[in-house]
């Protein structure tokens, strides 16, 4: 999935990501699109994770 991704850089949300999922999101013109995993698998991810960490 693809969704324009924002970050909060004030106030007491500095640093809250978020992106617009409703069925029509609203697009900002020029602002950069970013692939949005929803699910994984985990196991996977974990075992390949430590792998890496762990060289």
């Amino acid at each position: 999935m693809e969704r324009q991704v924002s970050i909060t850089d004030t106030g007491l949300s500095m640093g809250l990501t978020y992106a617009d999922f409703r069925p029509v999101p609203q697009y900002i013109k020029g602002y950069p699109m970013h692939k949005i995993i929803i699910d994984f698998n985990r196991d996977a991810f974990i075992k390949d994770f430590i792998q890496v960490m762990t060289k």
